[in-house]
């Protein structure tokens, strides 16, 4: 084996530097290409809108302009790396190499350029329209000022007037259960419901007979002796006669041990009695707490009562809807009040008339309430006439009459208080208005509306101080107007 000469190693080092140079010129190249391309970029795709504003010149052509930049710029920094790798005495087939490398991308990019001008001038041009301003189309509803009866709609649940709840007044074993003692039976006033052992209460009575007998008995002979004491002291006796020699004193304890003994009766009756529970009047049952051989203490609950011919609803009002109810000369409020609920899948009506009002305002929901009594409508069945306890019923209540109001939909007030106007050249303005009374789904304006102007119902937001140029969707003789009804 032979070594190299130092002569062909060293060569060989110098061809390896050159190769090293060279690669190194060609990627700083193509390095200062792509900085300057994504620089001249990012510069053209913030100035093209500003560039095409200033005449016909498109952002296509601006980005063009902006390649061909580049391109020159490329051919510059190519020569550039040309000239420093002739002056680095690199061998010749290394730099040529180098050179027709970078030569060749930037021949691919002008290329590409011209391509991308090429397709631009041939490109179809779409024809420019002029740009119209949109005219929004609108529902209006022509208003009309009058005077109209406030309705007040509200809601309730049908309860009864009278409620009771039975309760044994004496202890004892239940013997007797009345047949109609259930939950949803009908039981007459005075029907006997429950009896108690009573045998005895019965001795108790028999007891305070018996005493009754001898307080009466004693008392008689208290009488007598005081008769017998008087004429003794008459004979013998001088001056007024002492009350413990007249046994006064011993009289008039008799006569309490008499009274004694009767209230004694008395009570042992009423507990006899107490011992038979019975209907207080014409009622429903609503609930049943006793049964045969049960022992009920005094208390015990027996059942519960309701009347089911005496019935009347609570309807919460706002305080809003309370200041607009008709009252009459004296002071209570009138008019008919319409109950409506659904038995099964039909709709029932009954009537009612307000028989009084709660005197305090409900501090949680700021509301007060009317009690309304329930009249029978003898146009529906029996069972119907009445309307079932614990039915829900919407409630309308006439109230009174306000003058010179506008109503329009609630959905055409924006803001609370402020609706636009379609004036008869179909310019749309806001108008500031004053709001007497709100409903679910309606409004009432005192000021602010006139008969015949065009309320705007929907199509538009808003509205500039100026006005806004509408179309009216429904013509004149389709416009919505405002109508009395349920409020």
């Amino acid at each position: 084996m032979h070594d190299d000469p130092p002569e062909t190693m060293h060569s060989m080092e110098n061809h390896r530097r050159g190769a090293l140079h060279a690669v190194t010129a060609f990627v700083v190249t193509i390095a200062i290409i792509g900085v300057l391309a994504a620089v001249a970029l990012l510069a053209l795709t913030s100035l093209a809108p500003h560039l095409a504003n200033l005449g016909e010149t498109q952002p296509a052509s601006v980005f063009y302009l902006g390649g061909m930049l580049i391109g020159f710029l490329a051919v510059a920094v190519l020569a550039a790396t040309a000239y420093f790798l002739i002056k680095s005495h690199l061998p010749r087939p290394i730099v040529r190499r180098t050179l027709i490398s970078a030569a060749a991308i930037i021949v691919t990019f002008i290329a590409l350029m011209a391509t991308v001008k090429f397709l631009q001038e041939t490109a179809p041009q779409a024809a420019k329209k002029a740009t119209e301003r949109l005219v929004p189309p609108v529902r209006v509803m022509l208003v009309e000022t009058r005077s109209q009866p406030v309705v007040i709609e509200t809601q309730g649940v049908i309860e009864s007037k009278r409620e009771v709840t039975v309760a044994a007044e004496v202890s004892g074993v239940v013997t007797h259960v009345s047949p109609n003692l259930l939950r949803g039976s009908l039981v007459k006033e005075g029907e006997l419901l429950v009896r108690i052992e009573d045998a005895d209460y019965r001795a108790a009575r028999a007891l305070a007979r018996t005493q009754l007998a001898e307080a009466e008995l004693n008392l008689e002979l208290e009488k007598a002796k005081r008769e017998q004491a008087l004429r003794d002291w008459e004979k013998l006796g001088r001056g007024t006669p002492p009350k413990l020699a007249l046994r006064e004193p011993q009289l008039a304890a008799a006569e309490a041990r008499l009274n004694s003994t009767r209230a004694e009766l008395d009570r042992a009756n009423r507990n006899v009695e107490r011992t038979e529970i019975r209907a207080p009047f014409d009622a429903m049952v609503r609930l049943k707490s006793v049964e045969v051989g049960g022992f009920l203490a005094p208390g015990g609950r027996i059942a519960e009562f309701y009347s089911p011919a005496e019935l009347e609803v609570r309807l919460p009002l706002s305080l809003e809807d309370f200041g607009f109810l008709k009252r009459l000369d004296d002071g209570t409020i009138g008019g008919t009040v319409t109950l409506r609920g659904t038995v099964g899948v039909t709709e029932h009506t009954w009537t009612g008339r307000i028989d009084r009002i709660d005197g305090e305002v409900d501090r949680k929901t700021l509301s007060a309430t009317c009690i309304v009594a329930v009249a029978p409508n003898h146009e529906l069945p029996a069972h119907l006439r009445l309307p079932p306890v614990g039915l829900f019923v919407r409630a309308t209540i006439p109230g009174r009459e306000l003058d010179g109001v506008t109503e329009i939909p609630r959905v055409a007030l924006r803001g609370g208080d402020t609706v636009i106007v379609v004036s008869p050249e179909n310019i749309a303005t806001e108008r500031t208005v004053t709001v007497l009374r709100r409903s679910r789904d309606k409004a009432w304006i005192s000021e602010g509306l006139q008969s015949g102007d065009q309320v705007l119902l929907k199509g538009l937001r808003g509205v500039t101080d100026e006005g806004v140029r509408v179309s009216i969707s429904n013509p004149a003789d389709e416009t919505e107007k405002s109508e009395p009804g349920n409020h």
